[in-house]
Order: structure tokens, then sequence, then C-alpha cells
């Protein structure tokens, strides 16, 4: 009895022990999560802090945009009408430059309207210049002129490069005897000289085909001055010619005007002397220059 009795203390002894060890196990594991969630729940409050003053901060920036808000509601309000203003000043200005390129269109198509017409005022002109005699014979010198800048330049162009032959001669060539080297200079001293006579009659040439070209624009200056003179004379007579008809037409007017009144006139002498009162003031007039001049003839 007694050994089963110390067995089965053992037992509950060996339980209690068990159940001390699962107990304190179990209550260190209570303390390591009570621990975390102290931990927890102050990371918790921080965050709950961080989040209070996060709000703070839009509580303020959102009252400071409510604020800048209503300023610009205010001064849109102010700047609606000097906004309205400058959309009229806009669309006037765009009628405005409308009416300015319309306009330019308008000008630039007379304008060049104006162009073509002077230019076939100028090509008839210078058809009519083409066909006088000396603009012929202008041209032809002026061909002339040309063809003998031609041969010039030509000719310089050859003296250039005889001059480059030149100066590659000046090196010391390898002629086999003086003799040789002699002849050799003496023929280019030949061709040198014959060359610069060729160009000195060229210089002179062109020289004396500069003196006739210039005197042939003062002949076509003069010819185009009598020219202008002629069209002015001849707008002067037709000036003349219509005066002198006009004078012609008044006289005859006149002399009908007169013939009417000399007739009126005759007509009244054969009636009583009574009735010269009842005349008009200009043939009483008329009636009395013919009674003062009998004796004149008259004028047709």
């Amino acid at each position: 009895m007694n050994d089963s009795l110390f067995v089965s203390l053992d037992r509950l002894l060996l339980e209690f022990v068990f159940q001390y060890e699962q107990d304190i196990s179990t209550k260190e594991d209570m303390i390591q999560r009570i621990n975390k969630c102290f931990e927890d729940i102050k990371e918790n409050k921080a965050t709950i802090c961080k989040i209070h003053e996060t709000i703070n901060t839009t509580d303020e920036e959102i009252s400071h945009y409510y604020k800048h808000s209503k300023e610009i509601k205010d001064n849109c309000s102010d700047w609606r009408p000097t906004c309205d203003i400058f959309h009229k000043h806009e669309d006037y200005m765009k009628d405005q430059f409308t009416i300015y390129q319309e306009t330019v269109e308008k000008d630039r198509k007379m304008y060049h309207s104006y162009i073509c017409q002077y230019k076939d005022v100028l090509k008839q002109y210078q058809q009519k210049y083409s066909e006088t005699p000396l603009s012929h014979e202008y041209y032809e010198k002026k061909r002339e002129h040309e063809e003998i800048q031609n041969r010039v330049l030509a000719c310089t162009e050859q003296l250039k490069m005889n001059e480059t032959i030149f100066m590659e001669f000046l090196v010391p060539a390898p002629f086999p005897s003086l003799t040789s080297w002699t002849l050799h200079m003496v023929n280019l001293r030949c061709k040198t000289q014959d060359t610069l006579k060729h160009a000195n009659k060229f210089s002179k040439r062109s020289y004396e085909l500069k003196k006739e070209v210039g005197d042939v624009e003062i002949e076509i200056n003069y010819l185009n001055q009598q020219i202008a003179r002629l069209y002015e004379m001849k707008n002067l007579s037709e000036t003349r010619e219509e005066k002198n008809k006009n004078i012609e037409k008044r006289n005859k007017s006149k002399e009908r005007i007169f013939e009417k009144d000399e007739q009126h006139v005759l007509r009244l002498n054969k009636t009583p002397q009574s009735s010269q009162l009842f005349l008009p003031y200009e043939s009483q007039k008329l009636v009395k220059t013919i009674k003062m001049h009998p004796s004149e003839p008259r004028v047709k």
C-alpha cells in the first residue's frame, strides 16, 4: 500500500512539475506576447502621432489653399470684365488685320499690274530704240568691244602662262653648251617682244573702241533728249490745236448768236418805235451798236 501511494504521489508530482513547466512556458510566451503587444502599441501610438501631425499639416494646407482659392476667385471676378474687354479688343484687332491683309493684297495686285504695264511700255521703247540706226551701230561697237576684251583676256592668260614658263626657265637648266643657251634665250626674247607688240596693239584698239563707245553713248543721249523734245512739241501742238478748235467753235457760236440778234433787230426796226421798250437789254445794246456803226463791215 505504501509503495502504491508513493508511486501515485510520484506520478502526481511529475504531473505537477510537468504542468508547472508548461505553465512557466505559457507564462513566458504570454509575457513575450504582452511585450510584443506593448511594442506594437508604442509603434501604433507613434504612427498615430505622426498621422495626427500629418492631419494637422494637411488641415493647415487645406485652409491655406482654401484662402488662396478664395483669393483666386476674387481675382477672377475682378479680372473678368478686363478679360472681356481684351477679348473684344482681340476680335477688333483680328478684323483690322483681315482688312489690312485685303488692302495689302489689293495694293499688291494693283502695283503688279502697274509693273506689267511699265514693262510692256519699256519693251515698246526698247523695240523703237532697236529700230534706230544708232542703236545698231552701238550694239555692233559693243560686240566688237566685248570681242576685243575677250581677246585681251586670252592674251593676258597667255602672258601669265609665259611668265610661269619663264619662271621655270629661271631655274638653271642643263644646257649642253653656251651657244645653245644663248640661242634659246634669243628665241624667248623674240617671242616676248612679239607678245608685247600684240598686247600693245590690243590695248590701243581697246582704248579706241572705248572712245567710240563713249561717243556713241553721247550721241544716243543727245538723240533721246531730241526725241523727248519732239514729244513735248507734239503735245504742245496738240494742245494748241485743241485750243484753236475751241476758239473757232466759240467764234462760230458767237457769229450765230450775232446773226440771230441781227435778224431780230431787223424785224423790230420794221415795227413801231414804241415796241422797243419791250426789247431785252442785250438786244437793245446790239441795236445801239448797229446804229452807231452802220458802215463797219461784219466779221465772219
